[in-house]
Order: structure tokens, then C-alpha cells, then sequence
């Protein structure tokens, strides 16, 4: 309850701080009247726009796109396409292509990972985010809106209507900008000859960026903002926190006991652990197991039935092996890393293959801490993805497992397991 009034409190502070703010008072008079019937434009992006020429000529600039953004009905979206403008990540927009481009349709863009309409991902944790909402409308010439593979699946893409109105869209797309400056930019573009799938002949990409926020936007607004994201979240997660909490007690507390019994005996098995580590199994893949044992490296490998695998993905994929010892080895001596080999299975992808690997520690208090730790923390330029795993043998020799059928085949490399 307390909450909620606080929630509700924020809400009006941001209502009436909101209220004395000139609308549309960072705009020119020919920006504005592309902007009727609109609401409020929060930000500004400007994209200088240029063209790969033939034979290796310097390539052609094409013109300026200034794109208002809707920042008070769709806050996140806007945020997400402003700081991907903005390289506020170390990663965006510059130098990415529009990839496809369909006349009396749209120019679609935003693939900065590969730039083929393929790829790219949002700031939130490099993933996708849900649709915010379909207030605004495919209505007009120059709309700008989120391109996606379905529901709930925004990532960094987006495209440019180049005709008046496309309600098909509605719905489907969430529309958070408006063109308001090289709307004939735009048009010239729609012009450009493609190939069948689409793709313009020569490159058509962003050469330049230039980001504004509204002027008179103050910093209490953002933190009433923040606050009322705050509470909301507080209000939905508060059993959630109270179990992590308790969880992160009891993994503390484990540590501190095979902490002390190691350095009575650091060569020597230790006993089955009391506690289960529940909060160690990763959701997505449905693994089952109650317990981990430590010790020397023949006696965790072949004695125990159950294994503790440390995971980490979205490793760069030129990562050596040697660098991999070194980086993961501060936390303990290793047992042996395994990256999956590409060739392993013909039906994957390499990006599902590369970029992954399964570490063995000889010791399950060092796994528990390099999982912990190192979850999130840029490696070369990427951000670790880390797991821990129970795995029963039996289940490995079985198939039971529902990981992904190349995981499963390293596990089995690993542990030497045959069929």
C-alpha cells in the first residue's frame, strides 16, 4: 500500500513538472508542421545519410533525416533508439546500413551487428524488450517504428514509411518518431535501384549522427521518472528479492564452511554438500540436480554422480584457449575448458556454436564464485553470460537433458561418456 501511494504521488510530481514545460520548444517552425496532431517531441536524432559508390569512388551524401522522438508515450523505445544513436554502449547506429528498401513501403535499417537485417539488439542486457504500447499510428509519411520478428520482440531495428499511411502496421508495430526534417531524403531513397530481395545495389548507410534532448527537460524529471520505475518494480519483485536474499545468505554461509574444512585438508575430498544450491540451475534449460561434490580432479570427474559444469556464452569468438586459462584461472585451478567445435553438428549455426564453453573447476566453492562474479563483466568487448549446472551422469548417458543437442555433446566429450 505504501507503494502504491508513493507510485502515485511520483506519477503526479511528473504530471505537473511535465505541465510547465514549453511543448515542442526546441523545435523550428518547419519541423512543427510535420508534427500535427502529434504529441510532444522528448528528443531529436539526426541522421546524415551517404551512398557507397561503383569502382570504389568516394561515396555520396545523400542528405540529413531529423527524426522527432515520442519519449512521453513510448519512454523506452525512445530511449533504446536514442542512446543506439547516441553510442552510449560503445555499440549503434553509425556506419550501419539500411538494408531494405521498398518503394511506396518503407527503408528499413538499425542492423548494426551484421547488416542484413538479421541482427542487433536493444540496450536492455543486449536482448530484446516487449511492445510498450500501439498508441501511435502507422498514419503519415515519414513514421518511424519498430521493426521486430513478431510479439515482444524489439531489438535495435526500425523503418521509415516513405507513403502517406499503412494500417496494416497498427498493432503489429510499436511507432515512437516522426521525420521531421529530409522528408525528400527519405522519398530520393525509395527511388534507389535494389536487388529482388530488396537490398539497394549500392550500400545506403549512416555517415553521421547528431542527438538533442529537449532544453528545458530537468534532471528532477528524470528522477521522478526513475522513482516511479523504482516502485513499480519493488511493488512486483518484493517476494522475488526476499527469496534472493535468503539464497544468497545461504551460498555465503556454504562458502565459509568448505572454505575452513579446505584448509584443514586441501588435498582431500570433502563431504557431500548439506544445501541445495537451487538458485545455481539456469530456467531456460531445465536441468535437474541436487548436489556437488569437491576434490581432486579424478575424484570429481569419475566417483560422484553428480558434475557441477560451469557455462559462459557470448565469449568473443576469436577468444584463444590460452587466454581463457588465464582469465578464468583467478579463480582456482581448472580442471579442463571445452569449446564446442563448430563442425560438431552440422544443423547449427556457427553464432549458436562459437562464443560458448564449459569450464571444470577442482573446486565447486571457486565455480560458485566465478559464476557469481563474472556474470555481466565485459570480456574483450563482450558481456559473459555465465551458468552453473548440476548434471546427473546418468542423465548425460541417457539424453535426458534438454539442452541444446551441441551442448549436450560437449558434456558428453567432457566426461567421456560413450553412447
Amino acid at each position: 500500500m505504501i507503494v502504491q501511494f508513493i507510485h502515485l504521488l511520483v506519477l503526479f510530481a511528473i504530471t505537473t513538472f511535465s505541465a510547465v514545460i514549453p511543448k515542442q520548444s526546441f523545435l523550428t517552425p518547419e519541423e512543427l508542421t510535420h508534427l500535427e496532431g502529434d504529441p510532444e517531441v522528448t528528443h531529436k536524432v539526426t541522421f546524415t545519410i551517404s551512398q557507397e559508390q561503383p569502382n570504389k569512388e568516394p561515396p555520396i551524401v545523400l542528405g540529413d533525416i531529423t527524426i522527432g522522438l515520442f519519449g512521453s508515450v513510448v519512454p523506452k523505445t525512445v530511449e533504446n533508439f536514442y542512446q543506439l544513436s547516441s553510442h552510449k554502449h560503445d555499440y549503434g547506429y553509425l556506419n550501419s546500413p539500411f538494408h531494405r528498401i521498398i518503394k511506396d513501403f518503407m527503408m528499413q535499417g538499425g542492423d548494426f551487428a551484421r547488416g542484413t537485417g538479421t541482427g542487433g539488439f536493444s540496450i536492455y542486457d543486449e536482448s530484446t524488450f516487449p511492445d510498450e504500447n500501439f498508441e501511435l499510428k502507422h498514419d503519415k509519411l515519414g513514421r518511424v517504428s519498430m521493426a521486430n520478428a513478431g510479439k515482444d520482440t524489439n531489438g535495435s531495428q526500425f523503418f521509415i514509411l516513405n507513403k502517406d499511411s499503412t494500417p496494416h502496421l497498427d498493432g503489429k508495430h510499436v511507432v515512437f518518431g516522426q521525420v521531421i526534417g529530409g522528408i525528400d531524403v527519405v522519398l530520393a531513397i525509395a527511388e534507389v535501384k535494389t536487388t529482388r530481395s530488396s537490398r539497394p545495389l549500392e550500400k545506403i548507410y549512416i555517415s553521421g549522427i547528431k542527438t538533442e534532448i529537449r532544453e528545458t527537460e530537468d534532471e528532477s524529471k528524470k528522477e521522478a521518472l526513475k522513482l516511479a520505475e523504482d516502485a513499480k518494480e519493488q511493488q512486483q519483485t518484493e517476494d522475488e528479492a526476499a527469496a534472493l536474499e535468503k539464497s544468497k545468505e545461504e551460498v555465503e554461509e556454504k562458502q565459509h564452511k568448505e572454505e575452513q574444512e579446505e584448509n584443514k585438508a586441501a588435498e582431500e575430498a570433502l563431504s557431500e554438500s548439506a544445501e541445495e544450491a537451487k538458485h545455481l540451475t539456469e530456467d531456460d534449460n531445465n536441468i535437474v540436480g541436487k548436489t556437488a561434490y569437491e576434490g581432486d580432479s579424478s575424484s570429481f570427474l569419475s566417483e560422484y554422480k553428480y558434475l557441477l559444469i560451469f557455462s559462459v556464452r557470448n565469449l568473443p569468438y576469436n577468444t584463444s584457449t590460452e587466454s581463457l586459462y588465464e582469465f578464468f584461472g583467478k579463480y582456482g585451478n581448472i580442471n579442463q575448458i571445452r569449446i564446442p567445435d563448430p563442425r560438431a553438428n552440422s544443423s547449427s549455426s556457427s553464432s549458436a556454436q562459437q562464443g560458448t564453453c564449459f569450464i571444470i573447476y577442482n573446486n565447486t566453492t571457486n565455480a560458485i564464485r566465478a559464476a557469481h562474479d563474472l556474470n555481466g563483466v565485459n570480456f574483450n568487448g563482450r558481456y559473459l553470460v555465465t551458468s552453473l549446472y548440476h548434471v546427473d551422469r546418468s542423465k548425460i548417458a541417457n539424453e535426458e537433458l534438454t539442452l541444446r543437442q551441441e551442448h549436450l555433446n560437449e558434456l558428453k566429450k567432457m566426461y567421456e561418456i560413450s553412447d
